[in-house]
């Protein structure tokens, strides 16, 4: 039994540091499993994979904030440009 909980927490480790490689993509899979993790069983490797998710889960909602700001931002230069004609 302890083995299996062991996985979850070396899972949710491996995908927290994943997503924080790859731009916060697979942080909120790792903080999920690292989450049950801890719920099961406390370790030191599924509280570094929470940590991690949640780091990595906060930098790609402020990554899609400002990709969303700069989409809006470009959106209005372009209506502006082609408001003013030739």
């Amino acid at each position: 039994m302890a083995q299996s909980e062991n996985g979850m927490a070396v899972a949710g480790f491996v995908c927290s540091l994943l997503g924080l490689i790859s731009c916060g993509i697979l942080s909120p899979i790792g903080l999920i499993i690292s989450w049950v993790a801890q719920a099961k069983q406390k370790s030191s490797l599924g509280l570094a994979g929470l940590v991690m998710g949640i780091i990595g889960s906060l930098w790609m909602i402020i990554a899609l904030i400002f990709g969303l700001f700069a989409v809006i931002l470009g959106a209005l230069g372009i209506a502006a440009g082609a408001s003013q004609g030739p």
